[in-house]
C-alpha cells in the first residue's frame, strides 16, 4: 500500500480528472494476445468505481466483461498518467445530470496513480517467438540480497516485454495463487544474444486463464542495484526496438 501523501495525491487526481471528464485510453489484452486500445472519457466516480463512457477501439468493438484487467492512460496538467484497474460492470447507466443517463461502464477505482513512461515503454507481444522460460523466486525480506530457503519459486514462460516490466504465464501446476505487490526476482534469457536478464519485480495484476489452469501475472521492474539493472533495462529496450521493427516489416 502506498503512504498516505501519495494516496492523497492519486485521489486528488482523480477528482480533478473526473470534473473534467477527460479523456481515457484503456490498453487491454484481445484475442491472439494482442495489445489493443479503447477510448472513452470519465464520466462520474464513487468509492469504488470510476463511471465511463461506451468505449471507441480502432481494432475493432470493446465489450468489457466483468473482472477483464485493463491499463488505464490519460493527460492532466501536461502530464501522462496511468494506473491498473479491472472492469467492474460490463453495463450500466451513468447519471450525467438531473435529466441524461446514458450507457457506460465501469472500472475499479485505483488507489495509485503513476506518471506514465513514453508510449514506447508499452509492453510488445512475444507470442511469436520461441518460448522464453522464466524463473521466478519471492523475495520476502527487506533484504534482496538474502535467498531464504523458504521462499516462493515458480516457472512460467514469457507472454509480454517492455522495459518498465513483463507479462509471464504461470501453469497451475507450479503455483495457483498470487498476490498483488508480492516481489519477485525473476531470471530470463533473452533470445538472439540479447543476453540473460535477471531483475527485481513488483507483481501488479493478475488474471486467471484457461479456466484456473494457468496464470498470467504482470511484474514491474523495480530499482535494485544500478550497475545490474541500467545494462539490463538497455538490453530490453534494444531487443523492444528490434522487435518493433521486425513487426512493422511484417505487417507491410
Amino acid at each position: 500500500m502506498g503512504s498516505p501523501a501519495r494516496l492523497e495525491q492519486s485521489a486528488e487526481i482523480l477528482d480533478a480528472a473526473c470534473a473534467r471528464n477527460l479523456p481515457l485510453e484503456l490498453h487491454y489484452r484481445a484475442a491472439g494476445d494482442q495489445i489493443m486500445v479503447a477510448r472513452t472519457r470519465i464520466l462520474d466516480m464513487d468509492d469504488e468505481n470510476i463511471f465511463l463512457d461506451r468505449p471507441q477501439s480502432s481494432g475493432g468493438p470493446f465489450s468489457p466483461v466483468r473482472g477483464q484487467a485493463v491499463t488505464a492512460d490519460m493527460r492532466l496538467n501536461g502530464r501522462r498518467l496511468g494506473f491498473h484497474a479491472h472492469v467492474t460492470r460490463a453495463r450500466c447507466y451513468v447519471r450525467l445530470n438531473d435529466q441524461t443517463r446514458v450507457t457506460g461502464f465501469s472500472i475499479s477505482r485505483p488507489t495509485k496513480v503513476e506518471e506514465v513512461q513514453r508510449r514506447e515503454d508499452f509492453r510488445l507481444t512475444v507470442a511469436s517467438i520461441n518460448p522464453i522460460e522464466v524463473r521466478l523466486h519471492e523475495v520476502t525480506d527487506a533484504d534482496t540480497t538474502k535467498c531464504l530457503l523458504d521462499a516462493k519459486r515458480a516457472e512460467g514462460s514469457l507472454v509480454d516485454i517492455s522495459r518498465g516490466g513483463v507479462c509471464v504465464r504461470v501453469d497451475a501446476r507450479q503455483r495457483r495463487e498470487f498476490h498483488t505487490q508480492e516481489r519477485y526476482f525473476i531470471d530470463f534469457v533473452l533470445p538472439e544474444n540479447a543476453g540473460e536478464i535477471v531483475m527485481l519485480t513488483e507483481l501488479r495484476h493478475m488474471q486467471q486463464i484457461l479456466n484456473g489452469d494457468a496464470t498470467r501475472i504482470g511484474l514491474h521492474f523495480l530499482p535494485w542495484a544500478p550497475q545490474f539493472t541500467k545494462p539490463q533495462v538497455q538490453r530490453i529496450a534494444r531487443f523492444c526496438a528490434d522487435l518493433q521493427r521486425r513487426i512493422a516489416r511484417r505487417a507491410r
